[in-house]
Protein backbone atom coordinates (compact mmCIF):
# COMPACT_ATOMS: atom_id res chain seq x y z
CA UNK A 1 0.00 0.00 0.00
CA UNK A 2 1.08 3.60 -0.48
CA UNK A 3 -0.41 5.03 2.73
CA UNK A 4 2.30 6.43 4.97
CA UNK A 5 2.67 5.12 8.51
CA UNK A 6 1.21 8.18 10.26
CA UNK A 7 -1.99 8.15 8.18
CA UNK A 8 -2.33 4.39 8.48
CA UNK A 9 -2.02 4.68 12.28
CA UNK A 10 -4.69 7.42 12.37
CA UNK A 11 -7.08 5.41 10.20
CA UNK A 12 -6.55 2.21 12.20
CA UNK A 13 -7.26 4.04 15.47
CA UNK A 14 -10.16 6.24 14.25
CA UNK A 15 -8.16 9.44 14.79
CA UNK A 16 -8.89 12.67 12.95
CA UNK A 17 -6.49 15.53 12.32
CA UNK A 18 -6.46 18.08 15.18
CA UNK A 19 -8.77 15.72 17.07
CA UNK A 20 -8.66 14.88 20.75
CA UNK A 21 -7.43 11.60 22.19
CA UNK A 22 -7.43 9.93 25.57
CA UNK A 23 -4.43 7.89 26.65
CA UNK A 24 -5.54 5.31 29.19
CA UNK A 25 -2.20 3.94 30.41
CA UNK A 26 1.07 5.81 30.13
CA UNK A 27 4.38 6.61 31.78
CA UNK A 28 6.47 9.73 31.94
CA UNK A 29 9.92 9.13 30.47
CA UNK A 30 12.90 9.29 32.81
CA UNK A 31 14.54 11.81 30.51
CA UNK A 32 12.75 14.25 28.23
CA UNK A 33 13.61 13.98 24.54
CA UNK A 34 11.51 16.91 23.36
CA UNK A 35 10.49 20.44 24.25
CA UNK A 36 6.80 19.48 24.42
CA UNK A 37 4.73 20.60 27.42
CA UNK A 38 3.67 17.01 28.07
CA UNK A 39 5.72 14.00 27.10
CA UNK A 40 4.52 10.45 27.75
CA UNK A 41 5.23 6.90 26.61
CA UNK A 42 2.49 4.37 25.91
CA UNK A 43 1.55 1.45 23.67
CA UNK A 44 -0.73 2.17 20.71
CA UNK A 45 -3.75 0.20 22.00
CA UNK A 46 -3.94 2.70 24.91
CA UNK A 47 -4.74 5.60 22.55
CA UNK A 48 -8.49 6.16 22.27
CA UNK A 49 -9.95 8.60 19.75
CA UNK A 50 -12.07 11.43 21.06
CA UNK A 51 -15.43 12.44 19.63
CA UNK A 52 -14.73 13.51 16.01
CA UNK A 53 -17.60 16.03 16.30
CA UNK A 54 -15.79 17.86 19.10
CA UNK A 55 -14.37 20.76 17.12
CA UNK A 56 -12.76 22.59 20.02
CA UNK A 57 -9.04 22.90 19.65
CA UNK A 58 -6.13 23.23 22.02
CA UNK A 59 -4.75 26.74 22.53
CA UNK A 60 -2.09 26.74 19.82
CA UNK A 61 0.71 29.30 19.82
CA UNK A 62 1.26 30.72 16.35
CA UNK A 63 4.16 32.78 15.04
CA UNK A 64 3.48 34.80 11.90
CA UNK A 65 6.59 36.38 10.46
CA UNK A 66 8.06 37.98 7.40
CA UNK A 67 11.66 38.70 6.46
CA UNK A 68 13.21 41.39 4.35
CA UNK A 69 16.40 40.65 2.44
CA UNK A 70 18.84 43.26 1.13
CA UNK A 71 19.18 42.88 -2.64
CA UNK A 72 22.07 45.09 -3.75
CA UNK A 73 22.02 43.56 -7.24
CA UNK A 74 18.81 44.63 -8.95
CA UNK A 75 17.03 41.88 -10.83
CA UNK A 76 18.90 39.07 -9.05
CA UNK A 77 16.94 36.73 -6.79
CA UNK A 78 18.59 36.51 -3.34
CA UNK A 79 20.66 33.43 -2.49
CA UNK A 80 21.34 32.68 1.19
CA UNK A 81 24.89 31.51 0.47
CA UNK A 82 25.82 34.87 -1.07
CA UNK A 83 27.06 37.24 1.67
CA UNK A 84 25.57 40.24 -0.16
CA UNK A 85 21.98 39.07 0.36
CA UNK A 86 21.62 39.72 4.09
CA UNK A 87 18.45 39.27 6.10
CA UNK A 88 17.87 42.84 7.27
CA UNK A 89 14.56 42.59 9.11
CA UNK A 90 12.01 40.28 10.74
CA UNK A 91 8.44 41.29 11.48
CA UNK A 92 6.90 38.99 14.14
CA UNK A 93 3.51 38.43 15.73
CA UNK A 94 3.06 35.63 18.28
CA UNK A 95 -0.48 34.82 19.36
CA UNK A 96 -2.45 32.24 21.23
CA UNK A 97 -6.01 32.34 19.96
CA UNK A 98 -6.95 36.02 19.79
CA UNK A 99 -4.37 37.12 22.36
CA UNK A 100 -1.20 38.77 21.05
CA UNK A 101 1.71 37.51 23.16
CA UNK A 102 4.50 39.32 21.31
CA UNK A 103 4.83 41.86 18.50
CA UNK A 104 8.20 43.02 17.24
CA UNK A 105 10.29 44.20 14.36
CA UNK A 106 13.89 43.00 14.51
CA UNK A 107 16.55 44.82 12.49
CA UNK A 108 20.25 45.11 12.58
CA UNK A 109 22.01 48.42 12.98
CA UNK A 110 23.50 48.67 9.48
CA UNK A 111 19.96 48.58 8.07
CA UNK A 112 17.87 50.09 10.89
CA UNK A 113 15.16 52.27 9.42
CA UNK A 114 12.42 52.12 12.04
CA UNK A 115 12.82 53.96 15.29
CA UNK A 116 9.30 55.10 16.10
CA UNK A 117 6.77 53.26 18.23
CA UNK A 118 4.72 50.80 16.22
CA UNK A 119 1.44 49.12 17.04
CA UNK A 120 -0.33 45.96 15.91
CA UNK A 121 -4.05 45.65 16.58
CA UNK A 122 -3.73 47.95 19.61
CA UNK A 123 -0.68 46.05 20.94
CA UNK A 124 2.65 47.90 21.16
CA UNK A 125 5.16 46.51 18.66
CA UNK A 126 8.72 46.61 19.91
CA UNK A 127 11.46 47.71 17.49
CA UNK A 128 14.68 45.86 18.37
CA UNK A 129 18.04 46.71 16.79
CA UNK A 130 20.89 44.17 16.82
CA UNK A 131 24.63 44.58 16.29
CA UNK A 132 24.75 42.10 13.40
CA UNK A 133 22.68 39.92 11.11
CA UNK A 134 23.97 36.84 12.97
CA UNK A 135 22.74 38.16 16.34
CA UNK A 136 19.38 39.14 14.87
CA UNK A 137 18.84 35.68 13.36
CA UNK A 138 19.93 34.04 16.64
CA UNK A 139 17.42 36.22 18.51
CA UNK A 140 14.66 35.17 16.10
CA UNK A 141 15.49 31.49 16.64
CA UNK A 142 15.40 32.12 20.41
CA UNK A 143 11.97 33.78 20.00
CA UNK A 144 10.60 30.57 18.47
CA UNK A 145 11.89 28.62 21.49
CA UNK A 146 10.82 31.17 24.10
CA UNK A 147 7.16 30.97 23.07
CA UNK A 148 7.28 27.22 22.35
CA UNK A 149 5.58 27.91 19.03
CA UNK A 150 3.16 25.30 17.67
CA UNK A 151 2.65 26.82 14.22
CA UNK A 152 5.05 28.97 12.19
CA UNK A 153 3.56 30.70 9.19
CA UNK A 154 4.68 33.26 6.67
CA UNK A 155 3.49 34.43 3.28
CA UNK A 156 5.98 32.16 1.50
CA UNK A 157 7.05 30.10 4.50
CA UNK A 158 8.48 26.93 2.97
CA UNK A 159 9.14 28.40 -0.47
CA UNK A 160 11.47 31.12 0.79
CA UNK A 161 11.37 32.61 4.31
CA UNK A 162 12.11 29.64 6.58
CA UNK A 163 14.68 27.92 4.34
CA UNK A 164 16.39 31.27 3.73
CA UNK A 165 16.70 31.96 7.47
CA UNK A 166 18.01 28.43 8.14
CA UNK A 167 20.58 28.71 5.35
CA UNK A 168 21.69 32.22 6.36
CA UNK A 169 22.14 31.05 9.95
CA UNK A 170 24.26 28.14 8.70
CA UNK A 171 26.33 30.40 6.47
CA UNK A 172 26.93 32.72 9.44
CA UNK A 173 28.30 29.87 11.56
CA UNK A 174 25.21 28.49 13.32
CA UNK A 175 25.56 24.83 12.40
CA UNK A 176 22.38 23.65 14.16
CA UNK A 177 19.20 25.69 13.89
CA UNK A 178 16.56 24.17 16.16
CA UNK A 179 13.04 25.31 15.25
CA UNK A 180 11.31 22.04 16.12
CA UNK A 181 10.42 20.35 19.38
CA UNK A 182 12.95 17.51 19.42
CA UNK A 183 15.99 18.21 21.59
CA UNK A 184 19.33 18.06 19.81
CA UNK A 185 17.68 17.71 16.39
CA UNK A 186 18.64 20.34 13.85
CA UNK A 187 16.05 21.69 11.45
CA UNK A 188 16.93 20.54 7.94
CA UNK A 189 19.09 22.90 5.93
CA UNK A 190 17.58 23.68 2.56
CA UNK A 191 19.18 25.56 -0.30
CA UNK A 192 17.44 28.75 -1.46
Amino acid sequence: TTIDYEHSFMIDHGLVGMGWVTVEDYEYPEESVSLCDIEITTHHPNIVAGDPKDLTSAPLVELSFDIEVDCPQKGVFPAAKDAAFEVIQFANIVRCGNEVLHASVMQWKDHAELDEELEYDGTPCEVIVYESEKRMISAWIALVGKYNVDIINAYNNFGFDTPYVINRAGNLGNKCVMLGRMRERCTAKMET
